[in-house]
């Protein structure tokens, strides 16, 4: 008797395998941008000296800061851990270097991050393929976690080793025997590539074994397993002094509530619309639903009105009905749906649900606490866990209405309608008319969160086009008319020059300590006043058929430039023709 074809088991797989493509295809036809490109020369210079380090007489060091405060005094990089730097040389090591081998063990990190994401979700909820199905393609189509993924930079290696850490303490939970090694591994991986995230897992896991375990066994093992982080990480801290660089500054209060507003407003309009659990509270009639819209209602007007006061009010509304719902309801039983038959696992789920809330509220109160810019890229760990919790909503939707569910499912993959629409009619009916800043993003500047749009279109238009960005005319001008030891001086952009141009000199940071530049690049909205700084000194003007524009590829999907538009004035290259006695 022939086997019968499983077709939801072909149907994961070929999910899996989309994902894939949509993480490698074009990989190396994006320039590298400031941050990446700084992975980049580290990277060469571990091929050239063992070390992310310079040498005497060396210059190109990758650095906005005149007093080379990332690096010691022996021109070691300190800023952050080496990992990143060391499988970026190895991949040069074995591919030459190049755009696409700068970035490659990254993508293979995002692969490996879908990988054991795709086996989380078979630990969660196995026994039901719709749910696995579209957890997977909410994974496999989620923009901002492509995006960073195909980044030289550490994001998929946090992304991963968040999930091996999670995967290690359901393991312990379970009593298995390997899950303190897949704890403490996950953690080390997480350190080496970026040393803050640990302190937020560690930190979440720990505090989950004591709300929702209590048992002196699991307490123990969260705990020792930490030590044991702690422990491999200890060289590390002692020699790069960790504990004195942090990612920004330390925040005021004010800033504070700022960044908690700006992690509020993305993930609600990138990752999962706070609409979304209300509908289904209300559609499904689950009790104490008016909860959720009161506290839907509460983060609409917090968003909408500037006044710091009420909106840490607003903050706190949505604290206190969060956690009034949670002990109200058992959202791992309401979500289940009655779906899962054994009580094992309705309890991993209920496990698994309370510490992706434990670990999301601690990212974004932590991270706001330490950064002074609420980049989403420190987020990306959590956006798994965020996902999960939608595919839930969603799954369950569809059980009481397909047409709806599966309308709900495309337009939550395919736009940002159901996350900035309810935004933009409030903006509309409550606020003033805005400034609108090009680059600076404030809670109170609606309107980049209220901007309809489809990122997922948008990707795939640039996977599949060869992009023109600022930095690859600039790098292509530069091979065609630099010379060997010319200098350039921009105001952003320097380490993408470094990467590119290895031959020329490049000009870090504000000071350009006495030195005399070949050649200027004014990059908006970056100023630098020149004519002060270099009197009787003639530059010529060449216009470079590119906007002058900064943050076309970083990831984030707000800045992101997925085609790069006419209608602003082109870049221009000042060239130094004339240097008059002074």
């Amino acid at each position: 008797m022939k086997k019968r074809i499983n077709f939801v088991n072909i149907a994961l797989i070929l999910i899996v395998v989309f994902s894939i493509f949509l993480q490698f295809k074009n990989l190396g036809d994006r320039t590298l941008w400031e941050d990446e490109a700084q992975t980049a020369v580290l990277a060469r210079q571990v091929v050239a000296h063992g070390l992310p380090m310079f040498t005497e007489g060396e210059t190109n060091i990758p650095t906005d800061r005149s007093d080379l405060s990332d690096f010691n005094d022996k021109k070691i990089f300190i800023w952050n851990t080496w990992f990143p730097h060391y499988i970026t040389a190895a991949s040069f090591i074995s591919f030459g270097e190049s755009t696409w081998s700068a970035r490659l063990p990254f993508a293979l990190f995002g692969v490996l991050s879908v990988l054991l994401y795709a086996a989380i979700c078979l630990r969660l909820f196995g026994q039901n393929k719709r749910l696995l199905i579209i957890s997977f393609v909410m994974l496999a189509m989620s923009v901002p976690l492509l995006l960073h993924v195909r980044q030289c930079r550490y994001y998929s290696i946090i992304i991963f080793g968040t999930l091996w850490m999670i995967w290690g303490y359901i393991s312990v939970l379970e009593g298995k025997k390997r899950g303190m090694f897949h704890l403490v591994a996950g953690g080390i991986l997480c350190f080496y590539s970026f040393y803050v995230i640990p302190v937020f897992n560690l930190g979440a896991i720990f505090l989950h074994s004591l709300i929702t375990d209590r048992r002196k066994e699991k307490i123990l093992k969260t705990l020792v397993s930490s030590f044991l982080v702690v422990l491999a990480a200890l060289p590390a801290l002692l020699y790069m002094r960790l504990w004195n660089t942090r990612p920004d500054d330390p925040l005021s209060i004010p800033d504070m509530g700022r960044s908690i507003w700006v992690y509020i407003l993305w993930i609600n309009v990138f990752i999962l619309p706070f609409a979304l659990p209300v509908l289904y509270a209300v559609f499904s009639r689950t009790k104490w639903w008016f909860l959720l819209a009161a506290a839907y209602l509460i983060f609409l007007l917090g968003a909408v009105f500037d006044h710091q006061l009420f909106q840490w009010i607003t903050l706190a509304g949505l604290v206190v009905s969060a956690v009034i719902f949670s002990l109200k309801v058992d959202m791992a039983g309401v979500l289940s749906g009655g779906e899962f038959s054994d009580r094992d696992s309705l309890q991993l789920l209920r496990r698994f649900l309370s510490l992706a809330a434990i670990m999301v509220g601690i990212y974004v109160l932590g991270l706001s606490v330490i950064s002074r810019y609420p980049f989403p890229r420190y987020l990306m760990p959590v956006v798994p866990l965020i996902l999960i919790f939608g595919s839930m909503l969603i799954n369950n939707i569809i059980s009481r209405n397909r047409v709806v569910g599966w309308v709900l499912f495309a337009l939550i993959l395919a736009t940002n309608l159901i996350g900035a629409l309810p935004l933009k009619a409030v903006n509309i009916a409550f606020s003033d008319d805005e400034k609108k800043m090009e680059y600076s993003v404030l809670p109170r500047e609606l309107w980049w969160w209220t901007e309809l749009r489809s990122d997922l279109f948008g990707f795939i238009y640039e996977i599949t086009h060869n992009i023109n960005d600022p930095e690859k005319a600039l790098v292509s001008y530069f091979k065609e008319n630099g010379r060997s030891g010319e200098g350039i001086k921009t105001t952003y952009g320097g380490a993408s020059f470094m990467f590119y141009l290895p031959e020329m000199r490049i000009i870090s940071g504000w000071d350009t300590h006495g030195e005399i530049p070949d050649y200027l690049i004014f990059r908006n909205p970056y100023p630098f006043p020149w004519e002060q700084s270099f009197p009787g000194v003639i530059y010529a003007p060449e216009e470079i058929s590119a906007p002058n524009m900064v943050w076309t590829n970083r990831p984030d999907p707000l800045f992101h430039k997925y085609k790069i538009l006419a209608g602003r004035s082109n870049l221009k290259v000042f060239r130094k023709i004339d240097e008059q006695p002074h």
